[in-house]
């Protein structure tokens, strides 16, 4: 053979694999083999040669699908494109009929492939509904188990690993393996002072003062450093303070608002007693499948008491917290947004899934079928959604929303008080209708004799009681106006007096009605639900459903955010996305070790948060070892501690604080009506005394800028709009500029000052003392040497003020120097 039919061989047949592979590429994606069998060759052939270019493949146009049988079947996203027996009937064949499709710039059907189409819609052979449903089904749960998340989670064994000696916890074995593999070694362990400060702000959100600090430094010496440690954990996990922390990392999820936000941004009175049941929740270590399944479907819980009962109404109020535009004049399209509101907040929240995506068409990346959207729309859809909206009678574009009586108030009780309220308000019309027809007498008298004074004077006194009547009636014209603050109610939500199921909005409209759809959930993720009865919403079906131990996400999407919180990044990053555009995990047999402990464990939250930090890689030092840092820049595979920024909540309170003005007042309302000022917008009054409260306590309002000029969005306050499982953690100028120049830091730094100085100590113990509370450890001699020089200078150049004075001034300057420094913004 010669050199030259070698290389022509070489090249056929390299051209041949060429093909091949291109013609593999091309071919139609996870056909099964029964489709291929059922559709008739020489229909298939048709759509083959007509139809592919626009209707093939995962980006088949209009969602419609000629590949398979079974798509053809489902239609395209404007509904079902062959009815059997009825070609009149099927979309499919008036679109052919009409000679729309194909359309003008692809070859037409012949008139004999348009009457093959048609004979073979009206005399061919068709799987059942059933079947095509089972094929459809089949085809998600295959889709779906092809990623990650959507497998079910099972026990993962610790690895071997080689350095043995450095695991505390199992948790270290899987993330000591990592970083043999890359040959990378882990940072040294924090010093006492670094982790009492860490463990304090991540468990508290509070920095230890100076006894605590002592304490653990002579139970360190009294045993060691674990022993010690263990002993700080569990005490902060039993304090207050723990469920104030880690409630507000949950209220970011369920994006809590005191407003309901949109054009009205109307005032939501009730909504704290939502924010109360959380933090509540926390410090109790309610076991987290029955918090979920609380705020879905707590008020269809069994209950042993009313408390319990008003409790789990309460926790109902996570479905009725969204925004919502009430100035919105289409009601029907409001309705339709609220419940694309609130699923698309139960996919973030429990199973890290865009479900909204699905409300036009099938999603086009996770297996969340149009269908299955509709099904849980109709679980909302049979679900009243409850809240308060005074006065919305004056209204005539604002929906009424009703209140829930509290569970706790006895129906006689409740019966007394509004007949109680009904009688006042008569009587005082009365006594007002009287002062009326007096009125009208003396004007009559008045203008028959102008000149007389007594009558005038009379007239003055009468207008007067007549305004006070008037403000009388208006004040004790209701139930909750008669008893002011005391008006027992919740905002939350109960069933439908009518269960429903909803009709697909076809391309997202609610005004154009598709086919009606049962009541359900996500099929070809966590297995199918319990069947919903018809006199039944769904809701309680849904929560059994995402609270199963069979579920593949609502664990591991719930630990993923506490490692979050405790280690600066989950495990997965994109903390709300476990779909397959999400971020992949970084060690991902950890994250089902986890999620498998934590239902083993009960679903106990403070037992995942003691297990995470009392490993050896939550205690790593912050230090930045150069060889790592080539290898692994990011830090994913965690060799070290990640630095955070202070949340702005952990930064005001800490403030407050250190400065002694932190007030201990837990729970309860946080705004009261002032009337209303304007269609729309209702006078906001924040109680007396709450800006000294811990930042959890403050009002949060959505489409306003909150309190505190600016604090909370400068420095990153999570947006209320929507849920935010991890919040941005930014670092710019603008908030330099905040700790210099704001009331707040001032008045911190001020307060501290004047209290060291009364203080009988020498200046070096009370930088000592500050520098031990502010930073969280001792400080160091050359440090102590700038700052007594700094105090000298500073007040020898405040000459012009009183002594006493000049010395308040450089203590209050170098005071906010620190609170305006990296060492007490960051947390190493």
């Amino acid at each position: 053979m010669t050199f030259k039919i070698y290389l022509c061989l070489l090249w056929l047949t390299s051209l041949a694999l060429a093909l091949i592979a291109i013609l593999v590429e091309a071919a139609p994606l996870n056909i099964p083999d029964s489709d291929k069998i059922t559709l008739p060759k020489d229909i298939h052939r048709i759509f083959q040669e007509k139809c592919n270019a626009c209707h093939s493949g995962d980006e088949a146009e209009a969602q419609f699908n000629v590949d398979t049988l079974s798509q053809l079947m489902a239609g395209s996203e404007k509904g079902a494109s062959i009815v059997p027996g009825k070609p009149q009937e099927s979309l499919l064949w008036n679109k052919i009929k009409s000679n729309e499709m194909p359309p003008e710039d692809e070859e037409k059907l012949t008139e004999a492939e348009k009457k093959k189409i048609q004979q073979w819609i009206q005399t061919g052979k068709f799987p059942s509904d059933k079947e095509i449903q089972q094929i459809k089904l089949d085809h998600l749960v295959a889709e779906a188990n092809k990623h990650w998340s959507f497998r079910p989670v099972k026990r993962q064994k610790a690895p071997v690993v080689k350095n043995k000696k450095w695991v505390r916890s199992e948790i270290d074995r899987f993330v000591l393996a990592r970083l043999e593999a890359v040959n990378i070694e882990p940072s040294k362990d924090a010093n006492p002072y670094t982790l009492l400060r860490r463990i304090h702000f991540d468990l508290t959100g509070l920095p230890p003062d100076e006894k605590e600090i002592q304490q653990f430094l002579y139970d360190v010496k009294q045993s060691n450093m674990q022993t010690a440690f263990e002993k700080v954990v569990d005490q902060l996990l039993s304090s207050t303070e723990f469920g104030e922390r880690w409630g507000r990392h949950w209220l970011d999820v369920a994006r809590y608002s005191d407003t309901l936000g949109g054009g009205a941004n109307f005032t939501l009175i009730d909504a704290w007693r939502y924010r109360d049941y959380v933090i509540h929740s926390f410090n109790k270590d309610k076991p987290y499948n029955q918090f979920v399944t609380e705020q879905i479907a707590g008020d269809l819980m069994t209950y042993d008491s009313a408390k319990q009962q008003e409790e789990q109404i309460i926790a109902t109020g996570f479905l009725a917290l969204g925004p919502k535009d009430f100035t919105d004049q289409d009601k029907v399209k409001l309705m339709a947004d609220a419940i694309d509101e609130q699923l698309d907040t139960l996919g973030k929240a429990f199973m890290g899934l865009a479900i909204g995506c699905a409300r036009c068409h099938g999603h086009k990346f996770d297996p969340i079928p149009l269908e299955d959207y509709y099904a849980l729309a109709g679980v909302m859809r049979s679900t009243q959604t409850l809240g308060e909206l005074d006065d919305a009678k004056a209204f005539a574009n604002m929906p009424s929303w009703n209140r829930i009586p509290l569970p706790t108030m006895s129906e006689q009780k409740r019966k007394e008080l509004i007949n109680k309220s009904k009688s006042t308000r008569e009587s005082l019309s009365q006594k007002a209708n009287l002062l009326k027809l007096e009125i009208k007498k003396i004007k009559k008298l008045i203008a028959l004799n102008k000149n007389n004074k007594s009558l005038k004077e009379q007239l003055n006194k009468l207008e007067q009681q007549k305004k006070d009547v008037d403000s009388e009636v208006k004040k004790k014209g209701s139930l909750k106006n008669y008893f002011g603050e005391s008006y027992p109610s919740i905002l939350g939500v109960l069933e439908s007096k009518k269960q429903v199921d909803a009709r697909i909005n076809l391309g997202g409209n609610p005004r154009q009605l598709g086919s009606k759809v049962q009541r359900g959930v996500i099929r070809a993720i966590g297995g199918q639900s319990d069947k919903i009865p018809n006199h039944q919403s769904g809701r309680l079906q849904l929560a059994k459903w995402l609270t199963s131990s069979r579920h593949p996400l609502t664990s591991r999407v719930m630990v993923n955010r506490i490692w979050g919180h405790l280690l600066g990044r989950g495990i997965v990053e994109s903390v709300d996305n476990f779909g397959t555009t999400g971020s992949k995990p970084s060690h991902p047999q950890l994250l089902d070790h986890l999620a498998y402990q934590f239902v083993e464990d009960g679903w106990s939250v403070k037992k995942m948060i003691r297990r995470i930090v009392l490993s050896r890689t939550y205690q790593l030092a912050s230090e930045r070892n150069s060889a790592a840092t080539k290898i692994d820049p990011d830090n994913k595979l965690l060799w070290k501690r990640t630095t955070r920024r202070l949340d702005v909540e952990a930064l005001r309170d800490s403030l407050l604080e250190l400065s002694g003005q932190l007030s201990n007042e837990r729970g309860g309302p946080t705004l009261v009506h002032a009337g209303i000022l304007s269609l729309g917008f209702r006078i906001k009054v924040e109680r007396a005394g709450l800006w000294k409260r811990r930042s959890v306590y403050l009002p949060v309002y959505r489409s306003m800028v909150i309190n505190n000029k600016a604090m909370m969005p400068t420095f990153d306050f999570a947006d209320p709009n929507f849920v935010v499982g991890h919040r941005t953690s930014s670092i710019v100028p603008t908030q330099a500029l905040f700790m210099m120049n704001n009331d707040l830091t001032l008045n911190s730094a001020e307060t501290v000052a004047s209290r060291l100085l009364k203080e009988e100590m020498n200046d070096s113990d009370r930088i000592r003392s500050l520098y031990l509370s502010v930073f969280g450890r001792p400080v160091k001699a050359h440090e102590l040497k700038r700052a007594l020089k700094f105090l000298k200078l500073s007040t020898e150049r405040l000459n012009k003020q009183k002594p006493e004075q000049a010395r308040l001034t450089a203590w209050t300057s170098f005071t906010q120097v620190m609170f305006s420094s990296s060492q007490f913004l960051l947390v190493n």
